[in-house]
């Protein structure tokens, strides 16, 4: 919404929760949501190996880097989101193609990871199919204000 209105207080916003959801509240592989209880974020660095680490929130923190990378056009955005894609998205599915998991925890030995079949095939699958969308970017500007991205343009 930033980037589309141009308005100043919603983009400092998207950078205050960016920053904090990205230094913060992140695993290493680039998954976020590590409370069973409320599906949500712990605490400041609380992060453990056996967290929550939800698909769909996965799919998530993908989409919002490549909409802090339209706003802000920093390379940092792009950075997570590879991480998230190639460490967190594509964990929620098996080699197989055909199971997709609900969490995705560091470590999963004693938590059996789920097989879910309610909102992760769907939400996994739409990213997947955007994957164009994130190839590459472009714009006539140099990218210290607003970067558009080629796949947005006619």
């Amino acid at each position: 919404m930033a980037a589309e209105t141009g308005d100043a207080g919603l983009a400092e916003a998207a950078r205050r929760l960016w920053a904090n959801t990205t230094r913060q509240k992140m695993l290493l592989t680039g998954s976020v949501g590590t409370q069973a209880s409320d599906e949500g974020f712990g605490a400041a660095y609380e992060l453990p190996d056996d967290g929550y680490a939800e698909s769909c929130a996965a799919c998530g923190l993908l989409e919002y880097a490549q909409a802090m990378f339209l706003l802000d056009g920093r390379a940092e955005s792009f950075d997570i989101l590879e991480r998230v894609l190639y460490n967190a998205v594509l964990h929620g599915i098996s080699l197989d193609g055909v199971t997709t998991y609900y969490r995705n925890p560091l470590r999963d030995a004693d938590h059996p990871r789920d097989n879910c079949w309610v909102c992760c095939p769907p939400c996994l699958s739409r990213t997947l199919l955007r994957l164009p969308d994130y190839v590459y970017a472009r714009t006539d500007r140099d990218c210290t204000s607003t970067c558009t991205s080629a796949a947005a343009r006619p």
